[in-house]
């Protein structure tokens, strides 16, 4: 992954995952996470573009949320930002299809396309 093919939402998304994980004592940050991030991010295009594909937002939110709850947790002030494999498959599927629609950058609506393809509890409420 290269910090510097993301946009500014994107590293944005990505640094409210992490806060998440570490905020909710998870071990690691996963897709879910970031699905949460996307969906909550103020000025983010990946929950008007859902609403124009007419996704429910509100209520997948609260599939994502009830998701979060049941990640592992860890007692104690681990503060790693470790990633787990599954998200670190979503970041590079989201570059490959940045690659594969001309965009220089990675944008939110990459990382939704990666989240959307990879196997994570993410891509288990999405499809819904």
């Amino acid at each position: 992954m290269k910090a510097n093919k993301f946009t500014t939402k994107s590293q944005e998304a990505i640094n409210e995952a992490i806060n998440l994980a570490e905020s909710n004592g998870n071990p690691a940050v996963d897709g879910i996470h970031l699905l949460v991030a996307l969906l909550t991010q103020s000025d983010g295009l990946v929950a008007p573009t859902l609403e124009k594909a007419e996704v429910n937002v509100a209520d997948l939110l609260k599939d994502a949320e009830s998701e979060l709850e049941k990640e592992p947790k860890v007692s104690g002030s681990s503060k790693n930002g470790t990633m787990t494999t599954a998200l670190k498959k979503v970041f590079d599927q989201a570059e490959k299809d940045a690659a594969q629609l001309s965009d220089e950058f990675v944008s939110t609506e990459h990382l939704l396309l990666g989240l959307i393809q990879i196997d994570t509890s993410a891509q288990k409420i999405l499809k819904k």
